[in-house]
């Protein structure tokens, strides 16, 4: 469990019960005992309060990375419009370091961006899917 995914369970807990906000002690005593296993008077609360989320089409986040990357010159466009390293994008790609929670939102959410940069370099309209499609010979 991340903790951030614990300190929102305690903001919303604490709403829930009309009180201030729990301070950063808590979080990180609470934090402290999800990471060693102790008991604390607020892990049960976290625990029925986090919600879990699935990846509902299977893809990791390292494939839709992959996926996205095929076109030539995409992993330069995204790093730039993404405001990430294109070394640290290499070293993702090439399984050489995990993609933190916070570059993956970036990147995430540059995608749409990277790909109308690509398109406006190259004057043609693209997707991912028809070049798949194409060179692939449908799969994608």
């Amino acid at each position: 469990m991340k903790s951030q995914d614990i300190r929102q369970a305690l903001i919303q807990i604490a709403e829930r019960n009309n009180r201030p906000h729990y301070t950063a002690c808590v979080v990180r005593d609470v934090l402290f005992a999800f990471h060693n296993d102790l008991d604390h008077p607020l892990k049960r609360a976290v625990m029925n309060e986090v919600v879990v989320t699935v990846d509902i089409d299977g893809t990791s986040q390292l494939a839709q990375l992959k996926k996205f990357c095929l076109l030539y010159g995409m992993r330069e466009i995204l790093a730039q419009v993404a405001g990430v390293p294109l070394r640290t994008l290499r070293a993702y790609l090439a399984c050489e370091r995990a993609i933190t929670d916070k570059t993956w939102v970036k990147l995430q959410s540059s995608f749409d961006a990277a790909l109308s940069e690509y398109e406006r370099k190259n004057k043609k309209s693209t997707t991912i899917e028809n070049l798949t499609k194409k060179y692939c010979g449908g799969a994608a």
